[in-house]
């Protein structure tokens, strides 16, 4: 996990527990903004998981080409 899928989860799970704050409260400033965070919250781990999967790629190209590059 890297750092902006935990910023990205710790985002969601902050909007949502301000978006039940909110629904008690009746405050819909305050609700749009839970939910605003939650949606930044879902892009950055989206954007964390994107970097990960691009990570294992190169990881496992340079791994295959070398094991071509020796044979």
């Amino acid at each position: 996990m890297n750092k902006d899928q935990l910023v990205g989860n710790l985002k969601i799970a902050l909007g949502r527990l301000d978006e039940k704050m909110a629904s008690f409260s009746g405050n819909q400033a305050r609700r749009r903004h839970a939910l605003r965070l939650q949606e930044a919250g879902e892009v950055q781990r989206t954007m964390g998981d994107a970097r990960e999967i691009i990570k294992h790629s190169i990881k496992h190209t340079l791994k295959h080409s070398a094991k071509q590059m020796s044979a």
